[in-house]
């Protein structure tokens, strides 16, 4: 399943591929679709639409195009066609370019899936605000091939302080932390590492008002982006269910009625700091 705001792309292409292409072992399989949708504001309206798929390989399936499903988005009273960018046969991913996401803004979801009305709604929040950072920059020692940690002034190594990033959450409302570099030719802190760790990582949902970023997290020298997301509470039972099966994604927290998965909103306000050599 595709998925293209930054915060999926950060987080969400990477934790929030939901493993909601599987579903247990039932006595009849209920093939309904699978939503995936996190409306970011300032960005156009996209939502990813998947079928289900069984694990007994003689379910029956509905003769369904998921290609070609009369998809719309509707907020202000006016209703917005999605339009299919994918060819595939099991999921498809729907977007419409002049619809731009807002905050506080009331967006329905509605398509039929073999004659049956799949609906979901979401208000995306307000941008994080007051947002700071402790530190703007760090120093890290690097790791060589052999184990061996070396400074640039052949000093002894310390280790930098955790950065605290810091937003106002005055009705304490969910937020979480991605982290990510964007050089394009990052160097390895740890030499020795030759896995290529992943160039992001984040934090948990908290409804606290700050978050750290020990700098053990980080695997590479360069700038970062800190990105802080303000987001939903159907946003963070998903993330704590992450590694649960799609039969979890039918709780309460969702909005989406006959159908699996998640239309959310999301809101973000971007840092950065820069690592180097200690």
């Amino acid at each position: 399943m595709k998925i293209r705001i930054q915060i999926y792309t950060i987080f969400f292409a990477s934790v929030f591929l939901f493993s909601c292409k599987k579903e247990s072992s039932a006595p009849a399989f209920n093939d309904i679709p699978v939503v995936q949708s996190y409306l970011q504001a300032g960005s156009p309206a996209s939502v990813s639409i998947s079928k289900l798929v069984a694990m007994d390989p003689n379910a029956q399936y509905l003769p369904v195009n998921i290609n070609a499903l009369n998809v719309t988005i509707t907020c202000n009273n006016i209703s917005y066609p999605m339009s299919s960018t994918s060819s595939s046969s099991d999921s498809s991913y729907y977007i419409n370019s002049s619809l731009i996401i807002s905050d506080s803004t009331n967006y329905t979801l509605q398509f039929n899936y073999n004659g049956t009305a799949v609906t979901a709604f979401t208000n995306p929040p307000s941008k994080p605000k007051s947002c700071t950072q402790s530190a703007t920059v760090i120093s890290i020692a690097q790791r060589n091939a052999g184990g061996t940690v070396t400074t640039t002034t052949g000093l002894p190594a310390l280790q930098p302080d955790p950065v605290t990033l810091t937003w106002a959450n005055p009705d304490h409302s969910y937020y979480l932390v991605a982290v990510q570099n964007v050089e394009a030719n990052p160097e390895l802190i740890n030499l020795a590492d030759a896995s290529q760790p992943a160039r992001l990582f984040r934090s948990e949902p908290t409804q606290d008002i700050s978050s750290l970023v020990n700098p053990r997290q980080f695997h590479y020298y360069g700038t970062h982006k800190l990105t802080i997301y303000h987001i939903l509470p159907d946003y963070a039972a998903l993330y704590k269910a992450q590694s649960n099966s799609s039969q979890n994604l039918t709780t309460s927290a969702s909005s989406v009625t006959n159908g699996l998965g998640i239309f959310t909103g999301v809101n973000s306000t971007a840092l950065y700091i820069n690592v180097t050599k200690q």
